[in-house]
């Protein structure tokens, strides 16, 4: 990532920058919302691998369709796919 100077910084800069240091309110939102989102991720790979639709998937895991849509997950749900 490059600063305003156009000098280099490293990540964990860049992080602590936009988002706060670790611990701060603001960088555990940030957290949070990214543990979602790759969990999302993981979730969206796994249904793909398995040839299920949105639908079909909460089917079987017993939930409404509208919580695997998006990148925010709203509660957590373990799916195991067979």
């Amino acid at each position: 990532m490059m600063n305003k100077k156009g000098n280099l910084v490293s990540w964990d800069d860049h992080i602590n920058t936009k988002y706060g240091k670790p611990g701060s309110v603001s960088r555990e939102k940030y957290e949070e919302e990214f543990e979602a989102f790759k969990i999302g991720v993981l979730i969206q790979e796994a249904r793909k691998k398995k040839n299920l639709t949105q639908e079909e998937l909460a089917i079987k895991a017993e939930q409404q369709k509208t919580i695997f849509q998006g990148s925010k997950t709203t509660q957590a749900t373990y799916v195991c796919l067979p």
